[in-house]
């Protein structure tokens, strides 16, 4: 079993649990579907969502909501819009990596920053840390911005009214 996680408003709880073998997320008591493995819950701000990575066959998934995503050789990180009505992950299929904006998948790169998934503060911005050819770039709104050897920062940060970014 494993930690319980609290929603936001601390009225939902969510954790891990194993049975025969198997692993599934508990959902204020409910259990969900069966899986090989199972990342830790994440809810969304407004405590009404949830998601984790799951693991199948060999193949890992985003589970939102209750509902399976595509099938990938790996997934990561599912971070929810302020607004709680988008989801964002990393998704690896082969050697290249991608980010999933609800369920649509954006460009592949070498290589994403794990915890560099940021959304604006009113929810219509998306930006994250990449590599591609052995430089740095950061994508904001699909966009990538100037190539460097190195980020201080693997992330951005937004302004408070959505219309800056930094990094």
């Amino acid at each position: 079993v494993g930690p319980p996680r609290f929603s936001p408003d601390s009225r939902r709880v969510a954790y891990s649990a194993t049975r025969s073998g198997k692993n599934l997320i508990v959902l204020d008591g409910q259990e969900g579907k069966e899986f090989d493995q199972v990342g830790e819950p994440v809810f969304s701000f407004d405590s009404t969502r949830l998601a984790y990575v799951a693991q199948r066959d060999g193949k890992w998934r985003i589970v939102t909501d209750a509902e399976e995503g595509q099938p990938y050789d790996d997934a990561h990180a599912p971070t929810f819009s302020p607004d709680s009505h988008h989801v964002a992950f990393i998704a690896v299929r082969g050697e290249r990596f991608f980010v999933a904006v609800d369920g649509e998948e954006k460009p592949e790169y070498d290589q994403l920053g794990l915890g560099s998934l940021r959304f604006s503060p009113d929810s219509k911005r998306l930006g994250y840390a990449a590599v591609r050819g052995g430089k740095f770039v950061v994508v904001v709104d699909g966009q990538e911005g100037p190539a460097y050897d190195e980020l201080a920062e693997f992330g951005s940060v937004f302004s408070p009214d959505s219309k800056r970014v930094s990094y």
